[in-house]
């Protein structure tokens, strides 16, 4: 089965585990923009009120993309055909046109990603630019080669992705403690956003994969396990990551209070 093939999956080929495909979406999770999500989050947010955020608004995301995920498992075709019977064929080309562009947008930022940690990390001698023609030849083989080679992959990579993630996790709680001073002495702060408005944002980063419902999906037999595997690949990976990327918040408001403390001008002497 070619991944570009459009035609239903048959059968007896939808051999797919829940496993690689909890892989894929968890694989999907494990990237700088989830770390990102969380440092996007009001700073000035409790502990406790963050992680209700992240929580609830990724068990809202992840869920209504794990809710549809059955359906490629049942016609056992990608998501621009199976949409085809609610929005009809212009409404699945349109969803096909913004897959096609934002699948590119995606592919560019990881790919600049995974070449700007390379050049700093590999001794091979290779730039950034030259990091990204490596990334960007390596995946896109992988894909062209189909849906087993992209599972292969995925159980190579993903592991690594989870070490990195570790690594990133062990320095994020080694920050030291942020005071409330910090945070309300920051420069220029911004007014305290609603928790509407930041479960928005959380629940609409998962949302971001709906458009994928069926593509992952059509490989796995049981609808079920691939609602759960789903559910569980985006879930879990932003439930971690998200809180891991706001004490960055908190550390960039301290570099900030460091700057503004060294660049300020001495205190008048004091008036008897």
């Amino acid at each position: 089965m070619h991944a570009a093939d459009l035609t239903p999956v048959p059968a007896d080929a939808r051999t797919q585990s829940g496993w690689d495909l909890f892989l894929i979406f968890a694989a999907a999770n494990i990237v700088a923009t989830t770390l990102q999500v969380g440092a996007s989050l009001d700073a000035t947010l409790t502990p406790g009120r963050l992680l209700a955020v992240v929580a609830v608004g990724a068990a809202l995301g992840a869920g209504i993309v794990a809710a549809l995920a059955p359906v490629g498992s049942r016609l056992g075709v990608p998501s621009m055909i199976a949409a085809r019977d609610p929005l009809g064929h212009t409404g699945a080309r349109l969803v096909a046109l913004v897959l096609f562009v934002t699948n590119f947008a995606w592919i560019a930022v990881n790919d600049v990603i995974a070449a700007s940690v390379s050049a700093r990390m590999l001794p091979l001698g290779l730039d950034e630019r030259a990091w990204a023609v490596v990334v960007g030849v390596v995946s896109t083989a992988v894909v062209a080669a189909g849906p087993l080679a992209v599972r292969a992959a995925d159980r190579v990579a993903v592991p690594l992705m989870a070490l990195a993630g570790l690594v990133i996790t062990w320095v994020v709680l080694g920050l030291p403690p942020v005071t409330p001073v910090a945070v309300a002495t920051a420069a220029t702060p911004l007014p305290p956003a609603s928790l509407a408005s930041l479960l928005d944002v959380v629940t609409g980063y998962q949302v971001s994969w709906l458009l994928m419902f069926a593509d992952y999906s059509r490989f796995t037999a049981s609808g079920r396990t691939s609602g759960r595997a789903v559910f569980l690949g985006l879930g879990l990976t932003a439930l971690w990551l998200m809180p891991m990327g706001w004490p960055q918040t908190h550390a960039d408001e301290r570099r900030v209070v460091g700057r503004n403390r060294e660049h300020s001008p001495p205190a008048p002497p004091a008036v008897l």
